[in-house]
């Protein structure tokens, strides 16, 4: 039982995944219009790390990669890297043990601080900043 329970949280995203664009299409139609402008940038006049990240998402939906990327890289290496965990992880339910991300904590300390750096250096780099 606990092996077919394990099974099906494994591949719930197989079938979340295509409703991914009908979600987001009807967030960015129904609520995006009524929710507020960041109050970071609002307040201080600068791109907070998640600035942009509501249009990356969107333009993930869309398979528009590029486009995810000018508005927050941030974003489109997160789906990266939680789209390897989960193939690793269901690897691993199929008595496959493959290391496909890196268990050393030294490479997520160096992503978050790729991370931030980007986020500090888009506020001087106008080709980085959200579109």
């Amino acid at each position: 039982m606990k092996r077919k329970k394990e099974l099906v949280i494994a591949l719930l995203p197989v079938l979340l995944i295509p409703l991914f664009p009908l979600v987001t299409g009807f967030y960015r139609r129904s609520v995006a219009t009524h929710m507020p402008p960041c109050l970071f940038r609002f307040f201080f006049g600068i791109y907070c790390p998640g600035c942009g990240a509501t249009h990356a998402v969107y333009s993930l939906a869309e398979l528009d990669i590029p486009g995810a990327l000018r508005n927050n890289a941030i974003i489109v290496g997160a789906a990266v890297l939680l789209v390897l965990c989960w193939f690793q992880n269901l690897l691993a339910l199929f008595g496959r043990k493959k290391k496909i991300l890196p268990t050393d904590d030294r490479f997520y300390l160096a992503a978050v601080g790729i991370a931030l750096l980007y986020a500090v250096v888009r506020n001087f780099v106008p080709a980085l900043a959200p579109v």
